[in-house]
Formats: C-alpha cells, sequence, structure tokens
C-alpha cells in the first residue's frame, strides 16, 4: 500500500493561468443552470401586471418531489439567430391590489414608473397600450399563446377582442390588433434582454471568482478542479 498526498489549493492562492482554467470548469459546470431566470421572472411577472397582462402559470418539481408555480415564459439563448423569449397568458384590466384601491385606475404608464422610474423601453410599452385601451374605451382584452417549438417574440400568437358597452366581443380593427401584438412582442423582447444581460453578467470574471470563493472549491495547482 501506498499514500499519495495531493495539494489542493484556494481559487487565491493559484497562478494567473490557473485562476483561467478554474474559472472554466466553473462556467462549463454551471453552464444548464438557469436558476438565475427566477429573479428575472419575478421581475417581468411584476411589470405584467402594471401593464395589464397575467401570465399563465405553470407547475414545476423539484428534484426533492416539491412543487411550485412559475410564470409561463418561455425563452432559449444565448447564442442562436433565432433565440429569444415568449410569454402565455392574458391582457385587460389590471388586478386590485390589497391596500391599492385606486391603483387600477392609474395608466398603465403610471403604474410602470411607480415600479421602473428610469426604464425608457416599458415607459413607450406602457404608453402604447394606454393609447390603444383609450381609443377603445378600456374595453381591448385578449389571450396570448405560444405556438411551434421555438422560443421568440414572434413564436407568440394574439387573439384580441373589443368588448361592447354588453360586454359582447365585436370585431378590432386590423391597425390596433397589430399594434397591440407589437407591445406584446417588445415585452417580450424586454424579458429577454433581461435575461441576457444577467446570464452575461455571471459570466464574468467578478461574478465567476466570488462564486468560487464563496463555495471555497479547491483545486490542482493547474486550476484543475478534479481531484484524481
Amino acid at each position: 500500500m501506498r499514500t499519495v498526498t495531493i495539494e489542493l489549493f484556494q481559487f487565491d492562492e493559484l497562478s494567473d493561468a490557473a485562476k483561467v482554467k478554474a474559472r472554466d470548469w466553473y462556467r462549463e459546470a454551471s453552464a444548464g443552470d438557469i436558476d438565475f431566470a427566477d429573479s428575472i421572472y419575478e421581475d417581468a411577472s411584476e411589470i405584467a401586471t402594471r401593464l395589464g397582462v397575467t401570465f399563465k402559470l405553470r407547475t414545476c418539481q423539484t428534484v426533492g418531489g416539491r412543487t411550485f408555480t412559475q410564470p409561463c415564459i418561455w425563452w432559449s439563448g444565448f447564442s442562436s439567430q433565432g433565440d429569444g423569449a415568449c410569454f402565455e397568458g392574458s391582457y385587460g384590466a389590471p388586478e386590485v391590489r390589497e391596500g391599492k384601491e385606486a391603483w387600477a385606475s392609474l395608466s398603465a404608464l403610471d403604474r410602470v414608473k411607480e415600479y421602473a422610474p428610469t426604464d425608457e423601453v416599458l415607459h413607450g410599452i406602457a404608453g402604447r397600450l394606454d393609447a390603444l385601451q383609450a381609443k377603445c374605451s378600456q374595453r381591448l382584452t385578449a389571450i396570448i399563446t405560444h405556438r411551434g417549438n421555438y422560443y421568440h417574440a414572434y413564436t407568440m400568437d394574439v387573439d384580441a377582442e373589443l368588448l361592447d358597452a354588453d360586454s359582447e366581443a365585436i370585431d378590432i380593427p386590423d391597425d390596433d390588433e397589430k399594434e397591440l401584438r407589437e407591445c406584446f412582442v417588445a415585452f417580450a423582447n424586454w424579458i429577454y434582454r433581461e435575461l441576457e444581460e444577467e446570464n452575461t453578467y455571471r459570466n464574468t470574471d467578478e461574478y465567476v471568482d466570488d462564486t468560487i470563493r464563496v463555495n471555497e472549491y479547491e483545486f490542482h495547482a493547474d486550476g484543475r478542479r478534479d481531484r484524481t
């Protein structure tokens, strides 16, 4: 029998060249991790409600069997031409929240500015929706669904309805339906940009280095992670 001693090093003890290999290991190991999207889903859901959009929910299950719900935001990224995001849900009057009885009477632009005061892209979407609803006497509704096997903004179908005073559906002008669809496309593109930016940040050297340090991963002197 023989005893083999292996020296392992913390990240900051590695040479610059070994740190590069350690970062490569972390990026490859975490490539399939999409937990970073959770914060984007939460943010998008808040904004959606303020725009008058209610995301459809899906039930998910953890490896341990726990179930939870997530909004039906579908996406792929971030290196192919067809990458993007889309969503499913409905559009109409925003829900009234506890303690915010007057909140639903505000314009979509005012509601969005309250949450995202500096995001001009969202302001533009909200303003366009406000203009449409004003033109339609606040009676414009829609169902948004996803079609096909790809996930980007133009894989959404929008079934819009204009309700008359008796809540009966009447035909919506083609230009108005097109404008509504383009508003949802713009919102889906916003969601994708948020996902892309978060993914880019989580692959920066600064973020990777901090994550390796926090988890106290150890490496061989050349930056290899395996211990054999």
